[in-house]
């Protein structure tokens, strides 16, 4: 790597430059913890980018199978020393830090730094939205966007894709409509991500002519967009519709994932 041969030749190094070596692998997770390693044991101090990018390293990497609990407490040592250092009340670390504790399964501690931030935005209640919904936690989870409502925060995309999520786990079409009216006062209706989130959300509500409005609406059709309607159809036992749905899709020429593939047999 041309990069880090010139790193490794550097005969002075500040935190600009390790920060930038670490920015450089933000997509090889372990590689950047051991940099985060090597650059503490070098005698450097780690500033707000470098937690920052340390934590999200631990998301990352917490999301492949069976390492939650490891790169959870790889995590808390890192949050716990960014704290030490005075970092406590910076926005960026704690959001990543809001993040970190949700996808490595402890959503009741991102709660508890949440509940401390003196200031949180659209990221902070994304996060901790997120952290909840993803455990399964929904009802939390649809309490917490009540909250950020209540603040006057207006959410993003992640933030409705996440509360759609909710809903569907609660099955609870009232609120996904509601949802849905907030994401169309928002501009958001457009976002494909968001769009098969409501084909979804419909489908496991059972109302299946929203989701195929919305479906419809579609105009870049993703194997997302049509497995969110086939296995809709698949998890309330409607298998003729659901073979119908995926031989349409295999002929509007979308290749089935395996998850697709398995909503179809």
């Amino acid at each position: 790597n041309h990069a880090e041969n010139i790193f490794a030749s550097m005969a002075y190094r500040d935190a600009i430059s390790w920060n930038a070596m670490l920015s450089a692998y933000i997509d090889q997770g372990e590689r950047v913890l051991q940099l985060f390693k090597q650059m503490q044991a070098e005698g450097f101090n780690p500033d707000e980018l470098t937690y920052a990018i340390a934590l999200q390293a631990c998301s990352s990497l917490s999301e492949r199978e069976n390492t939650k609990t490891m790169y959870y407490e790889i995590g808390q040592r890192i949050h716990g020393d960014a704290k030490s250092k005075g970092y406590s009340s910076d926005i960026s670390i704690n959001n990543t830090v809001l993040s970190m504790y949700g996808k490595c399964g402890s959503p009741s501690e991102a709660l508890v730094v949440f509940t401390k931030l003196p200031n949180r935005d659209v990221v902070s209640w994304t996060a901790i939205i997120s952290g909840f919904a993803d455990d399964g936690l929904w009802q939390e989870s649809l309490e917490l966007y009540d909250g950020m409502q209540l603040e006057g925060v207006v959410g993003n995309s992640v933030t409705f894709t996440s509360i759609l999520k909710a809903c569907s786990g609660m099955g609870s079409i009232q609120k996904g409509q509601m949802v849905h009216k907030e994401i169309i006062l928002k501009g958001y209706e457009k976002d494909i991500s968001i769009s098969n989130t409501l084909v979804s959300m419909y489908a496991k509500c059972f109302a299946f002519p929203d989701a195929h409005q919305i479906f419809d609406l579609i105009l870049d059709r993703d194997v997302v967009s049509w497995t969110s309607l086939i296995s809709g159809y698949a998890e309330h036992g409607l298998g003729h519709e659901a073979l119908s749905c995926f031989e349409d899709m295999k002929f509007e020429g979308i290749k089935a994932d395996a998850f697709a593939f398995a909503c179809g047999l």
